[in-house]
Parts: structure tokens; C-alpha cells; sequence
């Protein structure tokens, strides 16, 4: 059964489980509010010491953190999952991300060793290092349109994940080496599961990110693609 709970500064999640037992709670949707002290509750529900396999935070649409992105913006102004809350989750299956989501920090869902599935909202723009390290069981990943070159890394999904999508998913030249997409000059995009950036007006194409947990045995390089992205095969 689904418990529900709705938060704000005065009446945060903190205060809303104080009198219950949260380590028998095993699935939870919250809207309005979170700070960092109610990331750290969940986490310790959704540890080894707790039941928490479904987490719904759609409707979560303010949060007060103390994280900040590479180019040092204050989370206080943005809608963030700060850094590390959810390392170590070892219950977590799957979670429904805030719809105005704009960035995850690192390494937030580290070690969630059986975590299967995540809702990534049109919102996300950055994607800290190793934030889904050692996710051995996530399986296909939505990357936004929306994330921008320098802003996801390479490594965010290292021991994760067998197959990546994107809104445009199939090669963007063709056999003559012509661009056979229209996008806004640069972007990514996926190709049998393999993450890949674009550049139009140059024409080169980035392997961005192999997917580590694809059992394939063996991979052929797209012809066209130019640079191998470091840590794109770790």
C-alpha cells in the first residue's frame, strides 16, 4: 500500500514520520517539500535497515539543499537531489524523480544494487560523476534532450545499465556520411543502446557512453563515429 504525504518548510517529512515506523514502510509518494534532512531519512528507510522499494517524488516541487552543481549553483534556487543521499540504498527498486527535476548530484544513487528502474524528468540538465555507480540492475535509460556537452559524465552509469534512448534514437548520417537529423546543431542521441553526441556543423560524432552491464560479447564501432569519450567503456 502506498503511503502519501504531503510537505511543506513548517510540516516537513522529518516531522510527518517522527511517531511512525518508517523501517516498515515499503512504498511512499511525497509532494511538495524536501530538505536535506528528509533525503537522509529516506535513505536510511530505503537501506539495509529499512523496507523502501518504491519512492515517488513527482510531486516534490521545492527543495532546500546545500548541493552545487560544477558551475556553482546554489541548489537552494533549483530543484536538486543533492549529493549522496540515496548511496547505498540497497531496498530502493525504483524511483519517480521530481517532474521539474534539474539536477543529480554524486554519487547520489551509488552502490543501489537493486535498483531497476528511474523516471528521468524533460527538466534534468546535469548529471553528477558515478551518480548511478554500481547500479547493476538499472536497465534502460531515458537521457533528456535537454542535458547539454560538459553537464552529464561519461561515468554517471559506470557498472549500470544495458541500453540507452534518447529522442532521437537511430544514426545520424548516412551511408554517404550526410546528416539525416534536424536538430539545433549538437546534441545526443542513441544507437543501439550506445549513448553518442553530435556535432552538426562539423560532423563529428562522440561514443559518449557503452552501457557496462550489456551482456553482448562483442560491439562494432558505428562507422562516422570520431572520438571514443574517456571512461565511454568503463
Amino acid at each position: 500500500m502506498m503511503e502519501r504525504f504531503t510537505c511543506t518548510r513548517d510540516n516537513p517529512l522529518l516531522s510527518q514520520l517522527a511517531n511512525l515506523d518508517c523501517c516498515l514502510i515499503e512504498e511512499m509518494a511525497v509532494r511538495g517539500f524536501l530538505c536535506d534532512e528528509d533525503y537522509e531519512l529516506l535513505t536510511s528507510m530505503s537501506g539495509e535497515n529499512g523496507s523502501l522499494r518504491i519512492l515517488d517524488l513527482y510531486g516534490v516541487g521545492e527543495t532546500d539543499s546545500q548541493y552545487e552543481n560544477s558551475y556553482g549553483t546554489n541548489g537552494q534556487s533549483k530543484i536538486v537531489v543533492a549529493d549522496n543521499p540515496f548511496e547505498d540504498s540497497i531496498r530502493l527498486e525504483k524511483i519517480i524523480l521530481p517532474a521539474k527535476l534539474e539536477a543529480i548530484g554524486s554519487p547520489t544513487f551509488g552502490g543501489c544494487a537493486n535498483l531497476e528502474e528511474v523516471d528521468f524528468p524533460e527538466s534534468l540538465t546535469s548529471i553528477g560523476s558515478e551518480a548511478f555507480l554500481d547500479c547493476p540492475k538499472l536497465g534502460e535509460v531515458y537521457i533528456s534532450k535537454n542535458l547539454s556537452l560538459g553537464e552529464v559524465y561519461s561515468h554517471a552509469f559506470s557498472a549500470s545499465a544495458d541500453s540507452f534512448v534518447c529522442d532521437w534514437d537511430r544514426w545520424p548520417v548516412n551511408k554517404d556520411g550526410e546528416p539525416t537529423y534536424t536538430g539545433d546543431g549538437f546534441g545526443y542521441f542513441s544507437y543501439n543502446g550506445v549513448l553518442f553526441f553530435g556535432f552538426v556543423w562539423d560532423e563529428c560524432i562522440e561514443l559518449e557512453k557503452y552501457p557496462s552491464m550489456n551482456d553482448r560479447s562483442t560491439y562494432q564501432i558505428p562507422y562516422g563515429t570520431q572520438i571514443i569519450k574517456y571512461g565511454a567503456l568503463i
